[in-house]
C-alpha cells in the first residue's frame, strides 16, 4: 500500500488529521507523520498517541528567526524523506514540507483555511497537486498563488467540523482545572503574536485584557480559564493576574471544557470555530476579521466585535442573560452542525482517488 506522509506543525492540526491518520491506517496505507518542536504541539501530539519525527522548531517572531528554521528544517525533512520514500504529501500548506515534496517529486494533497496567510501560501500553494479550501472563501483567492481552479475542491463547513462532529466530551477535564460543573466558566484566547501575517499588529497590550478586566468587576465568582499560545503570554498572563485567572501550563481538552463553558471570547480563529459550532456563545476580535467569523456570524453562533473594548461589552451583555443566549446557540449550532460536510471525508476522497487515478 502507498506511504503517506502527514506534517503536522501546529496544534490544530493535531486535531485535524488526527482522524485522517486512523482511516488511513484502518485502510492498510503506511503513514509518516512529521512534526517540529513548537509550544503545545509536541504535547498535544502525545496526548492523542501521534507518533512522529520530529524536524526542526518554529522559529518565532522575526523574520530572519523563520527564515533560518525553515531552511534548517528544510534539511532535516529532506533527510527524514530520503529515507521514507513516502508516495505522497498531506499537509495545511506546510511551505517547508510542499518545498521538499515539490524537489523530490512527491505529489502534495494540501487543505487550507487561511488565505491571509500571504507569506506560507506563496511558499506552499505553487507546488500543490491538489488544494482542499472551504466554500466561504473566494476561488480568486486561492488562484491568485498560482494553483489552476480544476485543482481546487471545496467544502460546505468550518475545519473545526472535522473533529467537534465526532466529539465525546470527558468530563474529567473539569478535574483536571479544579472546576465543578455548576461553574460559571469563561474561556479566552489571547492573540496569535508570533504568525508571519500579524508581525504589522500595533498591540499595545494583551487584546483580551479589557475583557478580563470587565468580568472580574462583574463577575467575581466566574472562573475565568485563559489558554496562551506562547511561553511569553503565559509568563505575562501569570505576572499580571495569577490569582485571578485559572491558566494551564499544560494542553488540556478544549473542545471537552468549552461543552461545560457558557462564554468564548476568542482572538483567534479554531477554538472560537470549535465554541460556535457546540452553540457557545462566542465572542471574537480580530484587527482583521478571520472569514470564518462572517460565516459563522451569518449562522448565528457568533459575535465579531469591533475592538477589544466592544469584545468586553459583549461578553459582558451574554452574561448576564446566559441561560437565554445558551438556549438559543444551542439550537442554531445543532442545525447548522448536521448541515455542515466534514472535510475531512473529502480529503480523505481526494487521496483515494489521486491513487486511482494513478494505475489507470
Amino acid at each position: 500500500m502507498p506511504k503517506i506522509w502527514i506534517d503536522i506543525i501546529t496544534p490544530k492540526q493535531v486535531l485535524f488529521f488526527n482522524r485522517l491518520i486512523k482511516i488511513l491506517q484502518e485502510k492498510n496505507y503506511d503513514v509518516l507523520v512529521t512534526s517540529r518542536n513548537y509550544y503545545e504541539l509536541n504535547q498535544m501530539l502525545d496526548i492523542f498517541q501521534i507518533k512522529g519525527r520530529i524536524a526542526g522548531k518554529h522559529g518565532g517572531k522575526s523574520l530572519r528567526g523563520k527564515l533560518q528554521a525553515g531552511l534548517d528544517r528544510a534539511m532535516k525533512l529532506l533527510d527524514i524523506v530520503s529515507e521514507e520514500h513516502p508516495d505522497m504529501l498531506v499537509s495545511l500548506t506546510s511551505d517547508v514540507a510542499a518545498r521538499v515534496a515539490f524537489g523530490l517529486k512527491i505529489p502534495h494533497i494540501s487543505t487550507s483555511d487561511s488565505p491571509f496567510a500571504i507569506a506560507v501560501n506563496k511558499l506552499s500553494i505553487p507546488y500543490v497537486n491538489k488544494l482542499l479550501v472551504p466554500k466561504a472563501i473566494e476561488l480568486q483567492d486561492w488562484l491568485r498563488f498560482g494553483i489552476t481552479v480544476e485543482n481546487i475542491t471545496s467544502y460546505d463547513a468550518v475545519d473545526a467540523v472535522a473533529w467537534i462532529k465526532y466529539l465525546e466530551p470527558n468530563p474529567g477535564v473539569l478535574g483536571e482545572l479544579d472546576l465543578e460543573k455548576d461553574d460559571l466558566i469563561v474561556l479566552l484566547r489571547p492573540e496569535e503574536a508570533y504568525a508571519a501575517y500579524t508581525l504589522d499588529w500595533e498591540i499595545k497590550e494583551p487584546i483580551i485584557y479589557p475583557t478580563i478586566r470587565k468580568i472580574l468587576k462583574n463577575f467575581p465568582d466566574a472562573k475565568i480559564v485563559t489558554l496562551p499560545r506562547y511561553e511569553e503570554q503565559f509568563k505575562l498572563l501569570k505576572q499580571d493576574y495569577a490569582d485571578e485567572l485559572i491558566i494551564p501550563d499544560k494542553p488540556i481538552d478544549v473542545p471537552s471544557l468549552l461543552t461545560f463553558t457558557s462564554l468564548m471570547t476568542g482572538f483567534a480563529g479554531t477554538i472560537n470555530q470549535e465554541a460556535a459550532i457546540l452553540g457557545i456563545p462566542t465572542v471574537s476580535f480580530r484587527p482583521v476579521p478571520l472569514w470564518s467569523d462572517y460565516y459563522l456570524e451569518e449562522k448565528g453562533l457568533l459575535y465579531i466585535a469591533k475592538s477589544p473594548e466592544d469584545a468586553a461589552d459583549i461578553s459582558l451583555k451574554i452574561l448576564k442573560n446566559r441561560e437565554s443566549y445558551l438556549a438559543s446557540h444551542k439550537e442554531l449550532a445543532q442545525k447548522a452542525l448536521q448541515e455542515m460536510d466534514d472535510p475531512i471525508e473529502k480529503l480523505v476522497n481526494i487521496v483515494f482517488n489521486y491513487f486511482k487515478q494513478d494505475k489507470t
